[in-house]
């Protein structure tokens, strides 16, 4: 084909067809501006170029960064409520370049929208956030709100002023059953009772020691525990009385005492031999069975409930059960291996002739073996354990004494990895909470407490370490509540606690809790008293 007449034919053809010119012209501009609509949406479409945290405080600032277009009505609903915009700006992102170019189309800067996280949000994890701009609305990830230092379970924050100024050697007996009670044994064997008003009063002297071997006198005390309606004491302790047992033998005495008749029984006597080639696996027998024909030595945790049933601690390392129908077992063998109780009986390995280790013990005596090393608190109502593999509370676990399962295990995030570059949160889910600091170092408790409360909660003081820190001194310390139903924490008093001349060191216990919620507790290695007050 002649190329020159194929050319001369189309010019005569588009010469004659005006019409098709114009066409072509009309198609054309309906194309652009569909493409400029079209580009346009894409613009209006609002887009995060950058993301936020996953937790916010009450009163905290979000920041969103991306193509937000604020002044195309735009609107960001959090949770139950629009979110307040405290400034916009618009800016070049420099650092981002070709990234930011491709997420924002043919724009390279940049929409800063800072928003103010307010109470009608609402407080709790996935809070939805929606954001909405020139009438087009986008999901973004949700964020959990959590409540501020002013917000506690108490209406006002505490101080710890004086309750009690103890006897130098006075050791305090479990008795957590929210009337304010505190039961102290004396150096002499005589057990005080402190009321929550502060007033004393002799509960029983050493004159009551006496049992079907005759009179004997207590050379130790183990620990001791007071049940729920304060009705009966019981405590474990070394003794000597006038038998002929007392020649070769260490006696142990588990005992018990009715408040209202005052009478003294002795539920267990059990004989430690003094020499090392008696320690047989036959005379550390039998582990279980009647409380009065087994073998129980050291128990330094009674924990008694309301319904005549007793826990026994012993030495953190075992967890034991004295039953109303004089029943007992072991419930829990903790598996402590790394750090020996200043008593644990010796006994010659059966198998190997030994005197068996710590470990070997723990593999001869019954109970369910659990992983968690240390007893941090036990709720003898509920039936509760909880356990730790610290004794500051790492890895915090809770147990059903009665089922002898695990129930529930702490995320290990709880854990607070230093004072200088995390944020504490002692309100929220279990998943963002922080919890004691990773590595303390010095005597005072970097979680003291641990004290049970009704409905499953823990109650503890937090970062008392951390009033020398300028960042924290004006939240720290703090109490917290762990909610181990709702899986959530929150500060038990809003504020610091004043804590004035007190410290809780690290043998130092929370003792109970009264009526108003008040905590009573020892302070300074045990050598006073103190207790909570509105400040």
């Amino acid at each position: 084909m002649d190329i020159h007449k194929l050319i001369k034919n189309l010019q005569t053809c588009f010469a004659n067809h005006t019409g098709l010119w114009a066409l072509l012209l009309i198609t054309s501009l309906g194309s652009c501006k569909k493409a400029d609509n079209y580009y346009q949406k894409l613009y209006d479409q609002p887009e995060i170029f950058s993301y936020y945290n996953k937790v916010y405080g009450i009163g905290d600032t979000l920041t969103i960064i991306g193509r937000l277009n604020p002044k195309n009505n735009l609107v960001v609903h959090i949770g139950d409520a629009d979110a307040r915009v405290i400034s916009t700006i618009r800016t070049v992102d420099s650092l981002s370049g070709n990234i930011a170019k491709l997420k924002l189309g043919y724009s390279d800067s940049l929409d800063v929208v800072k928003l103010m996280i307010t109470t009608e949000m609402g407080v709790g994890q996935n809070r939805a956030i929606s954001i909405t701009s020139a009438g087009n609305t986008i999901q973004v990830p949700a964020i959990e709100i959590v409540q501020n230092s002013v917000v506690g379970y108490l209406p006002k924050p505490l101080k710890l002023v004086s309750q009690y100024q103890q006897q130098a050697g006075a050791r305090p007996l479990f008795c957590q059953n929210g009337k304010g009670s505190i039961y102290l044994w004396n150096t002499d064997g005589s057990v005080t009772l402190i009321k929550k008003d502060g007033s004393t009063s002799q509960v029983f002297d050493n004159t009551v020691f006496k049992d079907s071997f005759g009179s004997f006198t207590v050379t130790a005390f183990n620990g001791g525990g007071v049940d729920p309606q304060e009705a009966t004491i019981y405590f474990s302790v070394v003794t000597a009385d006038g038998s002929s047992d007392n020649t070769a033998n260490t006696i142990y005495r588990l005992c018990k005492y009715d408040v209202a008749t005052k009478q003294l029984t002795t539920l267990n006597r059990s004989l430690y031999a003094k020499a090392v080639n008696a320690h047989t696996f036959a005379a550390a027998q039998p582990f279980e069975g009647n409380i009065a024909q087994v073998k129980i030595f050291q128990v330094t945790g009674i924990h008694p409930d309301s319904q005549g049933n007793v826990y026994l601690d012993l030495n953190s390392h075992f967890i034991t059960k004295l039953s109303k129908d004089g029943g007992y077992k072991y419930v829990f063998n903790l598996k402590n291996y790394n750090d020996p109780a200043p008593f644990i009986p010796a006994i010659i390995h059966p198998d190997f002739g030994n005197i068996s280790t710590l470990q070997q013990i723990h593999q001869l005596l019954p109970g369910l073996k659990i992983s968690s090393a240390y007893k941090v608190g036990i709720d003898p109502g509920a039936g509760l354990l909880y356990a730790a593999n610290h004794p500051f509370g790492y890895q915090l676990k809770q147990y059903s004494l009665i089922n002898q399962v695990e129930l529930y295990a702490m995320p290990t995030s709880w854990i607070f990895s230093s004072f200088s570059n995390q944020k504490m949160y002692l309100s929220g889910s279990f998943g963002v909470l922080t919890g004691p600091e990773e590595n303390p170092t010095g005597t005072i408790s970097p979680a003291f407490g641990y004290m049970p409360l009704p409905d499953q909660k823990l109650v503890l003081l937090l970062y008392q370490e951390a009033e020398t820190n300028p960042k924290w001194r004006d939240q720290s310390p703090a109490w917290e509540m762990l909610d181990f139903k709702k899986k959530q924490g929150q500060r038990y008093a809003p504020g610091k606690l004043v804590r004035g001349t007190y410290s809780m060191m690290l043998n130092d216990v929370l003792l109970n809790y009264d009526e108003d919620g008040m905590l009573y507790m020892t302070a300074n290695s045990q050598k006073t008293i103190a207790k909570t007050a509105f400040q």
